[in-house]
């Protein structure tokens, strides 16, 4: 057996694991961007695919067969995401004499297909969640989800009629970007419920297992960012329906392989969402508390093997996805170097990992970095080691999420499991990084040779005195005392630096953090959060900076739609156009009332983030 892995990244890197340690030979495969990555190395071979996109590169099935041919693979394993749900691929894999590491073709269209997999789980007895074509039958709130979907694109929630036509072009877009299909069905909105999904494993010989449920109710924008296995709220008689219905789920459409069913859960009642027919993001928690390699598993059941006994539980795990995006944002994803990449080393902790310092995050692929697993004998002392392990955690060079997950773990509502799908867009769970300041520039005096007190060490701050340095605009005072520094009125003492790492005390509290520069940019790492600060050496120039009533790109990104024309008049709050980066779209909008005075764009541009991409004047 020769694996072909059909992915990248984290879910790349970790399968061609479990390869290395069954002592079966992988060969993994990138794009242009992608080469040199840690999922390159990881596999015993890499093959370039080329091309930047996703539609050049891993959606490219024609490519992904042929490298399997060219380096003697007989499976192949998609891993999560771009084909893992294609059944013209799966076909075109079996057509090729290779084997297909996940279930048939017909069970993945089955499921595939969101309105096919309602009806046939109503003939099976599944409950599902109330839905139709019609927005008045089915009632608001609503969701708009797209047919051939998953991971939150592609679905819009509408609270009332006259959001609906918008949210409906939108998500149509999106599911056509993302999945080659904007076909969309309407679905009762359930507030206040939990997202609890069970894992399957079925095998060529009719027999289906269920792997126990995971919590996946902590999601922004439908996708989820912390799970945990088993859930905090179900029973063991809860437990026994939602495994039961999950297998008769897998049972209707003959399932062979790993899979994921989803349910709603609100009070005692259960509600089908959705089946995935591959291997979870998430799937770690369950092999936490398992034992069970699910990768090891599905490769054994591809050539025939059992799934074998249900397996008991052991202990809590909780996973946390780590995410290139600006939570204090609307969860902006971002792009550019990972300048440093720290992980945690800790018994009980697992990352997942599919970047390391010195790569690139581009605009082409998901934002999602990495995932930590915890696993402890109680849910008490998972979440403890989730707390340490975000805090050894770091990840500078770009904005990410790790500040609020780590106050997700920490939040009451968290500790006490009072949660729900729509808890977290309720919260704004972000800390600011109040030392940062201070370390930047403790970082810059301990490691620039020493002068004279109050003489400036290289900063040509000509329009400030001695010994201050503008970060961000403002001017951040410092004097050199002989046994501490004065930072910002702080007395800051005892500053050692090894790398990136920093310690020192700040006004009697051991600090400790990690700094890195990027030209002008110096990205901050404390337990509090990151903060990247730029140096400049005036004040800003009014000339310099973006015309009154401009609009401009939050990241480099690709424009998709324009709907407003120079001089057209628009309200507060009215699409002008939508931008398309790392598969998420992003609508922007009138700031207020005005008349349309510039648009210096037009659909299929690639912008660059602070391009100007619309000016509207004013009426006021």
């Amino acid at each position: 057996m020769k694996v072909l892995i059909a992915n990248r990244g984290e879910i790349a890197a970790r399968i061609a694991r479990t390869c290395r340690e069954l002592g079966t030979p992988c060969v993994a495969v990138y794009s242009d961007p992608d080469r040199g990555e840690p999922h390159t190395r990881a596999a015993n071979v890499a093959v370039s695919i080329g091309g930047a996109t996703p539609a050049e590169s891993y959606l490219d099935a024609d490519k992904l067969i042929d490298a399997a041919r060219r380096t003697g693979c007989t499976h192949v394993h998609p891993g999560f995401g771009f084909l893992s749900e294609n059944a013209d691929f799966a076909e075109a894999v079996l057509g090729a004499g290779l084997t297909w590491v996940g279930p048939s073709p017909d069970a993945i269209r089955a499921m595939g297909s969101k309105t096919e997999a309602r009806a046939r789980m109503i003939a099976a007895g599944v409950p599902v969640v109330p839905g139709g074509d019609d927005p008045d039958t089915v009632g608001y709130p609503l969701l708009i989800k797209a047919s051939a979907g998953g991971g939150g694109r592609g679905m819009r929630l509408v609270r009332s009629p006259q959001e609906f036509d918008e949210a409906l072009a939108s998500a149509r877009s999106e599911a056509g970007s993302a999945f080659g299909d904007d076909t969309v069905f309407l679905e009762r909105f359930i507030e206040n419920g939990r997202h609890i999904e069970v894992q399957v494993v079925g095998d060529a010989h009719g027999k289906v297992i269920a792997l126990h449920e995971r919590e996946c109710s902590i999601q922004r924008r439908h996708q989820k960012v912390v799970e945990e296995a088993p859930s905090w709220i179900v029973t063991p008689e809860l437990r026994k329906r939602l495994c039961d219905a999950a297998v008769s789920a897998a049972e209707a459409v003959d399932y062979v392989g790993a899979g994921t069913v989803e349910f709603l859960v609100s009070g005692e009642d259960i509600f089908f969402l959705e089946m995935n027919t591959r291997l979870q993001v998430e799937h770690g928690v369950t092999e936490a508390i398992t034992g069970m390699d699910l990768v090891a598993k599905q490769l054994d059941i591809s050539n025939g093997g059992h799934a074998g006994p249900v397996w008991s539980i052991t202990g809590h795990a909780i996973e946390v996805r780590i995410y290139a995006e600006d939570p204090a944002s609307d969860y902006l994803p971002q792009s550019g170097p990972v300048l440093d990449w720290h992980l945690p080393e800790l018994a009980g902790v697992r990352v997942d990992s599919g970047v390391e310092t010195g790569s690139v995050v581009g605009v082409n692929y998901d934002p999602m970095l990495a995932k930590i697993i915890t696993h402890g004998s109680t849910r008490r002392v998972a979440r403890r080691l989730m707390r340490s392990a975000l805090r050894q955690l770091s990840v500078l060079g770009l904005k990410t999420n790790r500040a609020q997950l780590a106050a997700i773990i920490a939040h009451e509502d968290f500790v006490e499991a009072d949660l729900h799908t729509g808890w977290l867009e309720a919260q704004f769970l972000a800390v600011p990084v109040v030392s940062g300041e201070v370390l930047a520039v403790a970082h810059r005096l301990a490691t620039t040779p020493r002068r004279l007190p109050q003489v400036p060490l290289g900063w040509r701050n000509s329009r400030f005195r001695p010994g201050a340095i503008v970060l961000d605009g403002r001017p951040v005072s410092w004097l050199d005392r002989g046994a501490h520094y004065e930072i910002d009125g702080r007395k800051v003492c005892d500053v050692t630096v090894d790398g990136p790492a920093i310690s020192c005390e700040i006004d009697g509290v051991l600090t400790h953090g990690r700094v890195v520069r990027n030209g002008a940019e110096i990205w901050v790492r404390t337990a509090e959060g990151e903060v990247c600060l730029v140096e400049d050496e005036r004040f800003p120039d009014p000339a310099d900076q973006v015309p009154e009533g401009a609009l401009v790109a939050p990241m480099a990104s690709t424009v998709l739609r324009v709907e407003v024309e120079v001089g057209q008049t628009v309200q507060a709050g009215e699409l002008l156009l939508v931008l398309e980066a790392m598969k998420m779209e992003q609508a922007i909008r009138a700031p207020a009332a005005g008349v349309v005075t510039a648009l210096p764009v037009s659909i299929g541009q690639v912008v660059e983030g602070g391009a100007v991409l619309a000016a509207v004047e004013s009426e006021a």
